[in-house]
């Protein structure tokens, strides 16, 4: 026997669509300031997808429109209430001492009894199924109105994440004057690499055997470089725009636009340079509006869509080691850009020696599992000797193949968070870890053939592309003032207590430097190892 067509009505076929919308308008309203809209449209394209093609199957299958859409329905619950369901049995095992027992293989094979039995009961069932229809579809319906109600309020709260005042730049704001030959410029950042002061204050590593073998080939490192923004978004915002960015935060969202339409991008592409960007997957770097090459090595279009998958066991499925490929495919592609013809200005933002932790000094892929079993701070350093080797390679290549000597700028965006093993560290200790970072400068003659240019010391990355702009291209550009900015409530790991939430950017700057030897000289490859600002 089977449920008549007409007791069904829109309900089977509307409750499936609910549930699969649900999961990503809960995951956009808990981030609201960190999404970009356009991000959604590809989960909820696959998933309203999903839906139709599971529904139209299940339909011919049971014959029958209710039992689709019940089955469709409960699809999407076994699918997205995992990870809940999982950190929920996880911590009740917890209360006594038995956390270890509900692992992903355990829980996964219970959770997927429990769904099959309950598919089971629904195909078999001979009742029309109508009042299950009806109480998925109110649930799914308060569930897309709460949802909604929390994005309205956050929007009510900041406003809207527009950029209004990005349209106003359409047109660049100079051209630069190309040198014949013209130089090809290499930036690289390297998110959270520490500077040498606090590898050495905070970590007791010594980087020296890695900044003198830079040095040896004409690089200028100031060990006690800081950013002026502790924060990726931030930080690439200011440092790619050659700007400070006002009063307040103003959300990822915006500073990533800042990114995607950045002033430096665009300037190089305007010039008649080829400009290669290289996106990690932080969705801070991950768009570019100017360049001729967008390369993004990950598996997923977005941020947002991998940890919407990550919500439900079917990860579980996927290579664990994405992450890891991904930082070395962005460095073999900066590699394979270097014999490219120019003038070319490469651009990559890597997520290294940054968690997680997934590489050993060697190259070879750590397991997430090893790396659990010990101190974030030994995984962290770990890291930073594998980014030492591969920078030391690809430097050897760029400056042996290049046609013509180079620009190259190795850099970080932000210093290290943090760890959750060292303890309360005081709010002077905080600031020396998140805003010292690598800081090195490669130059080659001047235009016409002059000696290298002075770098002004204790540069600061907004004023990267200021100098050399000025220096090599007669840009009618000048140096800011070097600032560092920080928020007025820090937690413990130094990011924003309250990142979303409104907050002033507090210029620490004076209160940094007190007590810390400083000068406002330049920094040239004769006097580069100096560490005071």
């Amino acid at each position: 026997m089977t449920d008549r067509p007409s007791r069904a009505g829109p309900l089977a076929w509307i409750a499936p669509l609910l549930f699969a919308l649900y999961p990503v308008v809960a995951l956009y309203a808990h981030n609201y300031y960190e999404v970009d809209l356009p991000d959604l449209w590809p989960p909820i394209v696959t998933l309203v997808g999903a839906a139709v093609l599971l529904f139209v199957l299940l339909r011919l299958v049971s014959r029958s429109a209710a039992k689709a859409g019940v089955l469709v329905t409960i699809f999407f619950l076994f699918s997205f209430a995992y990870s809940g369901a999982i950190e929920g049995a996880r911590e009740l095992a917890g209360l006594a001492h038995l956390g270890h027992w509900v692992t992903n293989k355990l829980f996964l094979a219970l959770w997927s009894l429990g769904f099959l039995a309950w598919g089971i009961f629904v195909l078999r069932a001979r009742s029309d199924l109508g009042l299950t229809l009806r109480l998925f579809v109110v649930s799914g319906t308060v569930l897309l109105v709460l949802a909604g109600v929390r994005i309205v309020s956050s929007a009510a709260s900041r406003g809207p994440v527009g950029d209004a005042e990005l349209s106003s730049q359409d047109e660049p704001p100079f051209l630069l004057t190309l040198p014949d030959p013209a130089p090809d410029v290499y930036y690289l950042v390297f998110d959270r690499y520490a500077s040498g002061d606090v590898l050495q204050e905070s970590f007791g590593f010594d980087n020296h055997p890695f900044t003198d073998y830079l040095r040896e080939r004409g690089f200028i490192i100031d060990d006690g470089s800081i950013t002026n923004y502790p924060m990726t978004h931030t930080s690439l915002a200011s440092s790619l725009n050659m700007e400070y960015l006002g009063p307040e935060f103003r959300g990822p969202v915006h500073y990533a636009r800042m990114i995607e339409r950045n002033r430096v991008g665009q300037i190089f592409t305007a010039s008649g340079y080829r400009y290669d960007h290289i996106a990690s997957w932080y969705e801070a770097s991950a768009k570019s509006a100017f360049a001729d090459e967008l390369y993004r090595y990950a598996f997923f279009p977005s941020e947002f869509t991998k940890i919407l998958a990550e919500t439900t066991p079917y990860h579980l499925f996927l290579p664990q080691d994405e992450i890891y490929r991904q930082v070395r495919a962005s460095l073999d592609h900066v590699e394979k850009l270097i014999p490219q013809p120019g003038p070319k200005y490469v651009f990559a933002h890597l997520i290294c020696p940054h968690a997680p932790y997934v590489v050993r000094p060697d190259g070879s892929y750590l397991d997430p599992a090893v790396a659990a079993l010990r101190t974030e701070r030994e995984n962290y350093l770990e890291q930073v000797q594998f980014v030492n080797m591969r920078v030391k390679r690809l430097v050897d290549r760029i400056l042996k193949e290049s046609r013509t000597p180079p620009i190259i700028v190795i850099q970080a965006d932000e210093g290290p968070l943090v760890f959750a093993e060292e303890g309360k560290l005081t709010e002077d200790e905080v600031w020396h870890r998140r805003a010292g970072i690598l800081n090195a400068y490669y130059l080659p003659p001047s235009p016409g053939g002059g000696p290298r240019p002075e770098v002004p010391h204790g540069i600061t990355p907004v004023n990267t592309f200021r100098f050399l702009f000025a220096r090599y291209f007669h840009a009618p550009v000048s140096l800011l003032e070097d600032r560092l900015y920080f928020w007025p409530e820090v937690a413990h790991n130094g990011k924003p207590k309250r990142p979303k939430k409104p907050f002033p950017f507090i210029d620490i700057t004076d209160r940094y430097w007190s007590g810390r030897p400083h000068h406002d000289g330049s920094l040239s490859a004769s006097d580069s190892t100096a560490t005071s600002r």
